[in-house]
């Protein structure tokens, strides 16, 4: 999820206007492990934003929707 207007205070965390954005992610019939490279996401209409990460799984099992997330690169690209 994507934002612009919140300021990192935890209280105010669900009155921000988060967007989901296009990512290529982990499908449910992938194998578990999996790293999936999610591609480049264009956030330049954003200007100054915030990432939040969200997930939920079936409650089965205690890893059960479990994500992880690794080598995060923010970079501008002038044209």
């Amino acid at each position: 999820m994507i934002a612009d207007d919140w300021y990192g205070s935890i209280g105010t965390i669900t009155a921000a206007s988060w967007q989901p954005f296009t990512a290529q992610l982990v499908q449910n019939e992938d194998e578990p492990h999996l790293w999936i490279d999610s591609g480049d996401i264009p956030v330049k209409e954003f200007g100054q934003f915030y990432l939040a990460f969200r997930y939920s799984g079936s409650g089965k099992t205690a890893s059960d929707g479990a994500y992880e997330v690794d080598d995060i690169r923010v970079y501008e690209i002038i044209e």
